[in-house]
């Protein structure tokens, strides 16, 4: 029996910006924005302009089933 391929390490950061997040989703910035307004998505906000998406909610929507 072959043992499975290992899955590659990526450098884990905890916070995301928004372009980033989308770029890693592969979603439009539009989308991701809907995702956030419909709570799908928790994020941190830091001051009143700045909003980061941390790693753990990429993760979790990204083990989701999305059809919208």
């Amino acid at each position: 029996m072959v043992p499975a391929p290992a899955l590659p390490e990526l450098p884990a950061r905890m916070l995301y910006t928004r372009p980033e997040a989308a770029e890693l989703l592969a979603m439009s910035l539009r989308q991701l924005d809907d995702h956030i307004a419909m709570k799908r998505i928790r994020v941190r906000r830091s001051g009143s302009r700045y909003v980061r998406i941390p790693h753990a909610e990429l993760i979790r929507l990204c083990r989701t089933d999305r059809t919208d």
